[in-house]
């Protein structure tokens, strides 16, 4: 069997703005590791402890010799209290982008949720 292909990193990205909250974005890969032939496997991306979030940006790199990002779907967490968001992905050699904008909303979304989810193929072994 040939080596797991390289996940995507969990990452914790700084706390948003002073004084708006501590909120988190993370990404976590699951916790099989990544097999070439195997999966696909789904990579969600969450917040935590967010606080009146408006628009969130997202960009999550890996290794395009090593993985190759099949889609990109949004979590529901921008829609919570039944408002619209607007979701736009991107997928680049090596980069997926993700932006969501909560229009018409002077509140903005709070709490803990799933932001979207990229779907991964390994395609070559590695780390």
């Amino acid at each position: 069997m040939p080596p797991p292909a390289a996940a995507p990193t969990a990452t914790d990205v700084p706390p948003a703005s002073a004084g708006i909250g501590q909120a988190q974005v993370l990404v976590t890969p699951p916790a099989t590791p990544f097999r070439v032939g195997g999966g696909p496997y789904n990579v969600p991306i969450t917040i935590t402890n967010a606080s009146r979030i408006s628009g969130v940006t997202v960009a999550l790199t890996y290794d395009p010799a090593l993985l190759r990002p099949r889609t990109v779907t949004e979590g529901g967490f921008m829609r919570s209290g039944g408002y619209s968001a607007t979701f736009n992905s991107q997928i680049g050699n090596g980069r997926v982008d993700i932006v969501i904008i909560r229009a018409a909303d002077s509140t903005g979304a709070t709490g803990t949720g799933l932001l979207g989810a990229v779907m991964f193929d390994a395609i070559a072994p590695g780390t």
